[in-house]
């Protein structure tokens, strides 16, 4: 069941941590460099077209996208609904070791890219929507809630931990 789309067209909240984006556009081009975050692109309605120097690929509708710190390339649909969450490299790191994932000095990355069949996450994707849609007293910390639960997942279910590139080239060397 889709629930009803928000009665605004863009939403969004920043804050240092994670930002995330509401948008139902009738053409979405987004090209992205190399930043320090992890970027996660819930496809409610449509379909993207995702190009990188590695591949090509289709993302369709209720589909995640996962993209790494390192990923660049670009994203275009037409007609689509999207949830867009950007989380810093430290948030996503600091849950990690708190979950004891991750040791000092390792990185994480998404193990693949695209999620398809993953109804919990799309249940969290419409609830964050609700959310940005009814501004509503508390919502920024019910928001901040999803998100927290969001990562969890990603990180359980979708994540690997990797040695620093840094401490795999003073290994080498020893």
């Amino acid at each position: 069941m889709v629930s009803p789309s928000p009665t605004h067209p863009n939403r969004f909240l920043v804050c240092p941590q994670y930002s995330v984006f509401y948008r139902r556009q009738k053409r979405f081009d987004w090209t992205r460099e190399a930043h320090g975050d992890y970027q996660v692109i819930f496809l409610l309605d449509g379909s993207l077209h995702v190009e990188s120097a590695s591949a090509t690929q289709s993302v369709g509708k209720q589909q995640t996208l996962l993209l790494n710190p390192s990923s660049v390339g670009s994203v275009s649909g037409k007609a689509v609904e999207l949830l867009q969450l950007s989380l810093s490299a430290a948030f996503v790191s600091d849950h990690a070791t708190r979950m004891h994932l991750l040791g000092s000095g390792g990185l994480v990355l998404f193990a693949q890219g695209v999620v398809a069949n993953d109804l919990q996450l799309l249940e969290w994707a419409r609830s964050l929507v609700a959310e940005l849609d009814e501004e509503r007293p508390g919502g920024e910390i019910v928001i901040a809630a999803l998100i927290e639960q969001v990562l969890v997942h990603l990180l359980r279910q979708y994540a690997s931990m990797r040695r620093s590139h840094d401490l795999e080239i003073g290994r080498a060397h020893v």
